[in-house]
């Protein structure tokens, strides 16, 4: 019989992949031999991070972001975009097995997101506190230590109506001895269809790095939302940069981002919609700093962006 331990131990950190307060990762133990990389899953249920990417307030800023999106869309077919995602690393000769198996008939023709869990969707601490939507138990050298979870505002609300437009996948750089019971918990309707953990990421550069290239999807049918650039390094063109949670009640981010996604899940080509967005704003950025866009005037102060084992195990099939 286990025992229910009160102290941390020396291991009970390196479960979750965390960033502080400022944005920093929290150091994890131990690191993957190799990224993994199946198409075959087991079902979860029946039925069924660094990179210049501009921080969640740029999506704000002037007419908006959601704004900018339609505008892109508009315009996508009127002029041909340069290609993207250009690789940063040499890859394989042969071409690895993706990831995610065949689309679900549910998925079938949309686009695919992939939403990172800690400091986007919930924050977890290794210690009591009040108004834990959940508590994980999970067993350490022979003890168990509970992980007491919050929701990010609007989290319920997110992963519904997301999931009508796009195939959804969860991709944590966490351990699935936490995460898969903890996803269990907060996607009860099985709304999400692919999970991944931190075996399926890459080792790179001291980070866990997830691979977007390794899903088996077309790039530019990929969207990712996650809090730390460290993790979409190798493809930040698809990414959607969102401010890190830890106890706000009164953060907003996921009720902005909805109707952002569901623009966005009728372009072509998201990477260049995105880039084109988030680029105009990186423009603005430097014309707000760089005294040589305008002669004469002081200079302004820039925006900051916001604070922010390799087992080879399968990804997981939420249930259908």
């Amino acid at each position: 019989m286990s025992n229910r331990g009160d102290a941390e131990p020396a291991g009970l950190r390196s479960l979750v992949a965390q960033v502080d307060r400022d944005g920093r990762p929290i150091s994890t133990e131990g690191q993957p031999a190799s990224s993994a990389s199946s198409s075959s899953g087991r079902a979860a249920a029946a039925g069924g991070k660094g990179s210049t990417s501009p921080s969640s307030d740029q999506r704000k800023k002037g007419g908006g972001f959601l704004n900018g999106v339609l505008g892109c869309f508009r315009n996508q077919q009127q002029a041909p975009q340069q290609g993207s995602n250009r690789p940063l690393l040499v890859g394989a000769k042969e071409e690895p097995k993706p990831m995610l198996g065949p689309q679900f008939p549910r998925d079938q023709g949309k686009k695919t997101l992939v939403l990172d869990l800690d400091e986007t969707l919930v924050h977890s601490s290794f210690r009591p506190v009040p108004n834990a939507a959940f508590v994980i138990p999970v067993e350490i050298e022979g003890t168990i230590h509970d992980i007491y979870v919050c929701k990010r505002p609007g989290v319920d609300e997110f992963l519904v109506s997301v999931a009508k437009w796009y195939e959804c996948v969860i991709f944590t750089a966490s351990l699935s001895k936490y995460a898969d019971p903890l996803l269990d918990l907060l996607d009860p309707h099985k709304t999400q269809s692919w999970r991944l953990f931190r075996e399926h990421c890459t080792y790179w550069n001291g980070n866990y790095v997830k691979d977007l290239s390794k899903l088996g999807r077309k790039l530019e049918h990929i969207i990712i939302v996650d809090n730390s650039p460290l993790a979409y390094g190798l493809q930040p063109d698809n990414a959607i940069p969102i401010k890190s949670w830890f106890d706000d009640q009164t953060d907003r981010e996921l009720y902005d981002l909805i109707p952002i996604l569901e623009a966005l899940s009728m372009v072509d080509d998201v990477p260049a919609v995105l880039r084109q967005t988030l680029g105009a704003y990186d423009e603005e950025d430097q014309a707000m700093v760089d005294p040589r866009t305008a002669p004469g005037q002081p200079q302004l102060r820039a925006q900051q962006p916001s604070s922010q084992q390799k087992s080879g195990r399968s990804p997981q099939k939420s249930g259908r």
